[in-house]
């Protein structure tokens, strides 16, 4: 099929449904197909599309289905029937990856241990992301002692990227779930930030920069009202008060909101017994659901995956053994 073909096809104007499996088709010619007004369904298995297509999918504009098995594209993007969720998954770097779960790994045993008689809930990667944007501004023993904990991928524009790369992986990961990450700059309005470090937090994080005056009263409300409008209100309050001293203050917030894919029934619920880490016990509100899932049993912990509606996106369990902690 070439381009003219498709574009004379494309004075049908009421076509709805078109099947073009099993044919030769030169990516080029996948932009004729945003002239087709009536289209809804269109059939492109066993094709050589790969993702260099998908802009052009996307773009058409009354498309409701589509199916790509057998094409060239990301497996993940294959198994999609919406034209609106045909992202090609980010090439995140491994090394970028590998760091982060070794950050998190330990900024939650920190956590643990710091905060063992009380229930605690932390991003690590809030923290690493928001480290990770600070890396750009930093330098010598600073910069030095930021890659000591989050790794070598830093404190450069490739660096910068790759962590920009990953916020849009994740943002994109799961269209069935609300996930957006959002970074904010604050800076005392008497202090004088580089250009290039604010163009590389703006371009590659997102990030809204913004002036604040530490001994004005309304900074305070501010910054959580861009909080809670972050986080829909979930987080109302993240600061009280500002040091007179400050002369910057990094934010990120992670909002999440997803569905189970085997959903809990309400009138399942049950009060049942829940063991602390102290011996003590306490009588709390279970979910209950008979299916199977994902499961791991070790000689010190047990863990249990639940999926979220759309997949890549899922809530991983883990319970220590009596004998054991979870640090």
């Amino acid at each position: 099929l070439n381009g003219s073909f498709l574009n004379c096809l494309s004075k049908m104007t009421k076509l709805k449904k078109l099947d073009l499996s099993r044919k030769k088709i030169g990516e080029g010619c996948l932009a004729y197909l945003s002239n087709f007004i009536a289209l809804e369904e269109l059939d492109l298995r066993e094709t050589s599309v790969s993702n260099l297509g998908l802009p052009f999918l996307r773009a058409i504009p009354s498309l409701r289905k589509i199916d790509l098995n057998s094409t060239l594209v990301d497996k993940e993007v294959q198994r999609q029937t919406e034209p609106r969720l045909l992202l090609p998954p980010e090439e995140l770097a491994s090394e970028l990856v590998r760091f982060q779960k070794l950050f998190a790994a330990k900024f939650l045993s920190l956590l643990a241990q710091s905060n063992a008689d009380e229930n605690v809930i932390a991003s690590p990667l809030s923290f690493f992301l928001a480290l990770h944007l600070l890396s750009n501004g930093a330098s010598g023993d600073s910069l030095a002692a930021l890659k000591g904990v989050l790794g070598p991928v830093l404190g450069n524009p490739e660096g910068a990227e790759l962590a920009a790369a990953m916020c849009r992986e994740l943002s994109t990961l799961n269209q069935q779930v609300e996930l957006w990450i959002a970074n904010s700059l604050w800076v005392n309005k008497d202090e004088v930030i580089k250009p290039g470090f604010v163009e590389s937090a703006m371009r590659k994080y997102g990030c809204l920069v913004a002036n604040i005056d530490p001994l004005d009263s309304t900074s305070v409300s501010t910054i959580n009202s861009w909080v809670s409008s972050q986080t829909k209100g979930l987080i109302p309050q993240i600061i009280s008060e500002i040091d007179p001293g400050t002369l910057l203050i990094l934010i990120n917030a992670v909002y999440f909101k997803g569905l189970w894919s085997e959903p809990f029934k309400a009138e399942r619920t049950e009060d049942w017994i829940f063991s602390l880490a102290n011996g003590t016990i306490k009588v709390c509100q279970f979910m209950h659901q008979d299916n199977v899932f994902r499961h791991l049993k070790t000689d010190c912990f047990e863990a249990a995956v639940l999926p979220y509606k759309g997949e890549r996106t899922n809530m991983y369990l883990f319970l220590p053994h009596e004998d054991s902690s979870t640090t």
